[in-house]
């Protein structure tokens, strides 16, 4: 199946040492062309971190009467001022009372917390500056209904909820593209709301491995390496609240990996596919060689090439078309560490933009920390990995350093796994201490 012409797919593919902001917003472009997610209904209980796709405007007050705020006794407006302050103790008015009650002057009612205010009454005196005139108290301070009891002066509204005074109806609860957190939940919960439309997350297949990759965690054997992609990978699409992903291992075989992807396609309907190695210049670049053999034969439009940044120069970006439904497949380089540059650096921007994932992944700016002149690559935006501190000068103003952690290797993954950020380098410009940088938090 080829792509269609209106797809207009050819300046999307046709990139050159494109900038990491460049190749973020390529990839973000692409990902919208053909990864539209409708929205779907999700029961309340599941929405907790999800992102709201529609606002939600409250349909009632709340509270929705006037109730009590403490346990106490309900006095009418001419009670509450009176200058004779010894009252007959009336019914009581439990929470979620539904019957009524008689207005009688010198009356009041033992009222709980939440309970309603009785038409024509206003004011509540909690029980514990009440006290007992010749009567006894239960266990709770009160007196029992016929006694007789003393309080003081309260104003008209005291210890009252009114109805409205936290939602008024038609107030904006939540607004589209909010993370739903417990509270929301809660606020969510309280106006009868039973259920919510959130973006869908993307189910993603991920593709690690290679011929040096060995399948299993057993001793490892000549030449070999574990594979260190695909927990990692996994892992910050799980940091990402994208939770449904199936990780598979591919060999060097080329035709055996397009013969995969056509069933895996079929089998997962995964809305993304990721790879990671296999798109150099080498002979046994497995990913680069099936995906541009799908090409040849219509059923995919690919980009290789480079970008510029270290690490994590080599790149891709394909969409296949093996079945009804085009998949983006985004390829990144085999070293671990290139991998989380590139996921943090872009594809995470991407899919944030197009999926709603609600994650932070845009930079900010923090003071370098460091005893000598760090300077950036000639040609290229390199990425070091790093910690922040958050510090206080002298009067009191709050400033994140930023400290570099290890080398500058995309093998160096023990040192990224100390780091909570990357520190972005600028091509050619020299850093000393305390010059602004750009970071950028790893997905934890």
């Amino acid at each position: 199946m080829m792509l269609s012409a209106e797809d207009n797919f050819s300046e999307l593919f046709s990139a050159h040492n494109e900038s990491p902001q460049q190749y973020a917003q390529r990839l973000t472009a692409i990902l919208q062309h053909v990864a539209f997610l409708a929205p779907h209904r999700v029961p309340l209980a599941d929405a907790l971190g999800q992102v709201l796709a529609e606002p939600i405007d409250a349909a009632l007050d709340s509270p929705s009467f006037d109730n009590s705020q403490m346990d106490g006794y309900v006095l009418t407006a001419a009670d509450a001022l009176s200058d004779a302050r010894e009252f007959t103790v009336g019914h009581d008015i439990p929470a979620g009372f539904q019957g009524s009650v008689d207005v009688c002057d010198r009356v009041v009612h033992p009222i709980m917390t939440g309970a309603p205010i009785p038409q024509g009454f206003s004011a509540v005196v909690p029980v514990e500056r009440s006290q007992a005139v010749d009567s006894e108290v239960d266990a709770q301070g009160f007196v029992a209904e016929g006694g007789r009891v003393r309080l003081p002066e309260a104003e008209p509204g005291t210890f009252v909820r009114t109805a409205g005074e936290d939602i008024r109806r038609g107030t904006r609860l939540v607004d589209a593209g909010t993370v739903l957190g417990a509270v929301h939940l809660g606020v969510l919960a309280g106006q009868g709301i039973g259920e919510v439309l959130v973006h869908r997350r993307p189910r993603v297949l991920v593709y690690t491995g290679g011929e040096e990759v060995q399948a299993d965690s057993g001793s490892l054997q000549a030449g070999k390496i574990y594979d260190a992609n695909a927990p990692l990978l996994t892992g910050l699409l799980a940091a990402d609240k994208i939770t449904e992903v199936t990780a598979r291992r591919i060999t060097d075989d080329a035709e055996e990996f397009q013969g995969i992807l056509a069933t895996d396609s079929a089998t997962y309907s995964p809305d993304l596919v990721v790879t990671c190695g296999g798109i150099s210049a080498g002979r046994y670049e497995v990913v680069r060689n099936a995906l541009n053999a799908l090409a040849k034969k219509g059923e995919a439009d690919c980009w290789f090439g480079h970008i510029s940044q270290q690490p994590g120069g080599p790149q891709g970006v394909s969409v296949l078309s093996l079945t009804e439904q085009r998949i983006p497949v985004i390829s990144l380089p085999g070293n671990p560490v290139s991998t989380l540059v590139t996921y943090t650096r872009a594809v995470r921007v991407a899919l944030n933009a197009v999926y709603f994932l609600g994650v932070t992944d845009q930079p900010v700016t923090a003071q370098l920390s460091t005893t000598d002149t760090v300077k950036g690559l000639d040609a290229k935006t390199q990425f070091r990995r790093g910690t922040t501190t958050m510090g206080f000068l002298p009067d009191g103003a709050a400033v994140l350093t930023a400290e570099i952690k290890g080398g500058a290797g995309s093998h160096l993954l023990h040192a990224a796994s100390e780091s909570n950020c990357l520190i972005e380098l600028e091509p050619g410009r020299e850093y000393k201490n305390k010059d602004a940088v750009r970071i950028w938090y790893l997905p934890d």
